[in-house]
């Protein structure tokens, strides 16, 4: 039984490779370009900067009962969007992976690294929203553009510190960073734990702040 995939003739393909490093690998590539990360930080600077700028007349237009339900909800907004940009990736990479590999004849069995490369792609989803958790935290005070080149700022400078061996395993953002990183299970859980830690943190802080604030 033969599928009916697309036969695209103008690409050409060398080298077998499997799903899910064919998936993962359009990813990686998607955060090393920074589209994910730019576009992400200023949304997440605007949505909660328009709130600091013009917070007054919406409060009394919308007559929000709780400041924290709103800064919540707009921080679960986001957490859920970039999670359906990262599903979608990966729905989309899986649908010309059938396409484009298969019909080419260089489709390959999953490795046994498909475990390890999934989990990093994971670390680079919940770094991503770290970096929304750092946006929403300079928006307090700055306005979209502003908290975006701050967040951009942390953003090099970790990346500044990934270049540092011995000191880069225990920064967040190693898997994400970092050209090579050693993976191992102890390692993954700790930066998992960071990322979440410093999320709530920022989160938490922003929160109180936004709270406080005199509109």
């Amino acid at each position: 039984m033969t599928l009916p995939l697309i036969h695209w003739h103008f690409i050409t393909i060398s080298g077998h490779i499997d799903l899910v490093v064919f998936m993962t690998s359009m990813w990686k590539l998607l955060m090393m370009l920074g589209l994910p990360l730019i576009f992400f930080t200023y949304l997440s600077a605007s949505i909660l900067g328009s709130e600091t700028i013009d917070g007054q007349i919406l409060l009394e237009i919308l007559r929000v009962s709780s400041r924290k339900q709103l800064i919540q909800a707009k921080f679960i907004t986001m957490i859920l969007l970039v999670t359906a940009v990262f599903m979608l990736n990966m729905g989309f990479s899986c649908l010309f992976y059938f396409t484009l590999m298969i019909p080419s004849g260089n489709a390959a069995m999953v490795s046994r690294f498909s475990l390890q490369l999934l989990l990093i792609s994971f670390s680079d989803l919940i770094f991503l929203i770290l970096m929304i958790a750092i946006a929403f935290f300079f928006a307090i005070d700055k306005n979209s553009f502003q908290a975006t080149l701050f967040t951009l700022g942390v953003y090099i400078f970790l990346m500044f510190l990934a270049k540092i061996d011995g000191l880069n395993v225990w920064m967040p953002g190693y898997f994400s960073l970092t050209n090579s990183p050693q993976f191992s299970v102890p390692w993954f859980i700790y930066h998992l734990g960071l990322n979440i830690f410093f999320i709530l943190f920022f989160f938490n802080y922003t929160t109180r702040k936004f709270i406080k604030k005199q509109f």
